[in-house]
């Protein structure tokens, strides 16, 4: 899966939010957007 396009903010204007990996998902926030990647190796013990 691609990412998403970059989002389009004010010049100048900077997005704060620290990405976040919990149970095998990377969490990426900004402003009002929230995206979830499974990024989980396949072969990994469940």
């Amino acid at each position: 899966m691609a990412p998403p396009r970059e989002p389009k903010h004010a010049e100048r204007e900077k997005a704060w939010a620290y990405p976040v990996v919990a149970n095998g998902r990377l969490y990426i926030r900004d402003r009002d957007r929230l995206w979830c990647y499974d990024v989980k190796d396949p072969k990994a013990p469940k």
